[in-house]
């Protein structure tokens, strides 16, 4: 699970952050897995609908989840189902970016992206 907060504030523009948090970081290889990012707007406007994107490590996007239009101080949970059947195992990145196609006109742009590591476990029994 992502956690994708703003922890800043400046007046009269809209923020988004990404901060990261693993609720459960292993997966066994086959299973479905529901990746899930809240994004909340911590700013002091409204910050229009946007896209949300999960990427698994750096090429393979898993979703370009559409984020809702946020009221300041708003949040909004988006989330993307990830078959790891074709995924190896081992240790893989997952990234979340709120805003990714930079339709938001922000106070701070360079705190949208966040990562955790998953560990992929040999083949479900």
């Amino acid at each position: 699970m992502f956690d994708v907060a703003d922890s800043s504030r400046y007046s009269g523009e809209p923020s988004k952050q990404c901060r990261s948090k693993a609720s459960n970081n292993q997966a066994p290889q086959g299973s479905k897995v529901t990746l899930t990012a809240t994004i909340k707007n911590q700013g002091e406007a409204i910050a229009k609908a946007s896209k949300t994107e999960l990427l698994l490590d750096g090429k393979t996007v898993l979703g370009l989840v559409n984020t809702l239009t946020l009221a300041p101080g708003a949040s909004v949970t988006v989330s993307v189902n990830w078959n790891t059947a074709n995924v190896q195992k081992g240790q893989h990145t997952i990234k979340a970016t709120a805003d990714k196609t930079n339709v938001v006109a922000e106070s701070k742009e360079g705190n949208n992206t966040k990562q955790i590591t998953v560990s992929i476990q040999g083949n479900q029994t």
